[in-house]
């Protein structure tokens, strides 16, 4: 008896880089245990920061969210530049 592959076509787009996709998922956890918590500051010239973004809100959590690549340091001496 030949050994074949049977082709079973697939109707649904859900499953379509599923291992991709785990693989890296996986990698952004196990890379996630591998960073440290910082405080980070940005040389921001000619305003301050909205209130929302300074005061704690009800996780104990003061900060945001950027949406793109932010160039940071660790030195606050060099974002007051």
């Amino acid at each position: 008896m030949p050994l074949t592959t049977h082709y079973v076509p697939t109707t649904s787009h859900h499953y379509r880089y599923s291992t991709t996709i785990s693989a890296v998922n996986s990698a952004i956890i196990k890379l996630s245990k591998q960073t440290t918590v910082n405080k980070v500051y940005r040389g921001v010239s000619g305003f301050g920061l909205p209130k929302i973004l300074t005061t704690k809100n009800e996780h104990n959590v003061i900060g945001g969210v950027e949406f793109a690549f932010l160039s940071t340091t660790l030195d606050r001496d060099v974002a007051m530049k």
